[in-house]
C-alpha cells in the first residue's frame, strides 16, 4: 500500500500536498521526548524529503514536546541537506495533540483493580515507556496493543466511572477540528500522533470509528501518509496517494512504539 511520496505527477494548479507525519519514537517519564531512535527517525525523514527534492512551504504540529521536536530535527536536517530551500516555523494546532497522559493513567488505575490480566500488561507497557526496553520485543508490543484496545473501548464506550477527563466525543471533534484549522495554502508537512492520525485517516477514507481506532495500532513512528487536497479548503476533502509509509527508514529503524 506505501508507495514514494513522489510517485504520481506533480499537482496541479488547483491542488497541494498534505504530508501528515506521526513524531518519532518518544519515552521518558511523561512519554513526551524522543529517544535515541526516534531522533533518527525524525532526522531521517528531513534528509529524505531534502533528497527527494519536496517543498516544505506550511507546517503545522500539535503543542506537545515530542511533536515539535520532531519537527525541529526534521527541518533541521531537511535545511542541512537541501542548503537552497528553508523550512518555515510550524503552526501550533492543539487539536492534532494526543490523547492525554491523564485518561491512559486514570483509566488504567480503574481498569487494573478489575483485571490482574490488565494490571500485568499496563505494568509492562509503563515500564517500557520509562526504561530502556526494546519495544519491538513481541511480549512488550502485545502488551501494549491490550492496553490500548482496552482503554480506548471504555474510554469510547463511556463505561468508567472516572469524570475528570476529556470524553471521547469531546476529542473526536477537536481532531476533525483540526484539519480546519491548518494552514489554509502551500504544500504543508503536519506532524501529530498515533490516534489523531488514525482518525484524519480514517475520516478521508470514510472508515468507520471502531475501523479508524483500530488502524491507531499500525501507524508507525514518522510514517509518511500523503495527500492531495484542494488549494486553501484543506478540511474539504483529503485524496489519498499513500499511507502510512516509511521510506525514510531501513527495517531496523521502524517502530510502533
Amino acid at each position: 500500500m506505501p508507495s514514494d511520496a513522489n510517485s504520481d505527477s506533480s499537482p496541479s494548479l488547483h491542488t497541494r500536498r498534505l504530508y501528515l507525519i506521526r513524531h518519532g519514537q518518544a519515552g521518558g517519564e511523561k512519554y513526551n521526548e524522543l529517544t535515541a531512535p526516534g531522533r533518527a527517525q525524525a532526522d531521517a525523514l528531513g534528509e529524505y524529503f531534502a533528497s527527494r527534492e519536496i517543498a516544505v512551504q506550511a507546517a503545522a504540529t500539535g503543542s506537545l514536546d515530542r511533536q515539535r521536536e520532531t519537527y525541529a530535527r526534521f527541518a533541521d536536517a531537511y535545511t542541512k541537506r537541501h542548503p537552497d530551500a528553508s523550512a518555515p516555523e510550524a503552526q501550533v494546532v492543539p487539536g492534532l495533540d494526543e490523547i492525554g497522559p491523564e485518561i491512559w493513567f486514570r483509566l488504567g488505575e480503574e481498569l487494573r483493580h478489575k483485571s490482574e490480566g490488565f494490571r500485568d500488561d499496563f505494568r509492562a507497557w509503563t515500564h517500557s515507556m520509562r526504561d530502556s526496553i526494546d519495544r519491538r520485543d513481541p511480549a512488550v508490543k502485545a502488551a501494549y496493543l491490550r492496553v490500548l484496545e482496552t482503554v480506548l473501548r471504555v474510554w469510547v464506550s463511556g463505561d468508567y466511572a472516572t469524570t475528570d477527563i476529556e470524553t471521547f466525543q469531546t476529542f473526536h471533534e477537536r481532531v476533525l477540528d483540526a484539519a480546519r484549522r491548518l494552514p489554509p495554502a502551500g504544500d504543508l508537512v503536519v506532524i501529530s500522533s498515533g490516534t489523531p492520525i488514525a482518525l484524519l485517516t480514517g475520516a478521508a477514507l470514510g472508515f468507520s470509528l471502531e475501523r479508524s481506532l483500530y488502524f491507531t495500532r499500525r501507524v508507525a513512528n514518522t510514517s509518511l501518509s500523503v495527500y492531495e487536497t484542494t488549494a486553501g479548503s484543506a478540511a474539504d476533502r483529503w485524496d489519498p496517494i499513500s499511507i502510512n509509509g516509511l521510506p525514510h527508514l531501513s527495517a531496523e529503524q521502524g517502530t510502533e512504539i
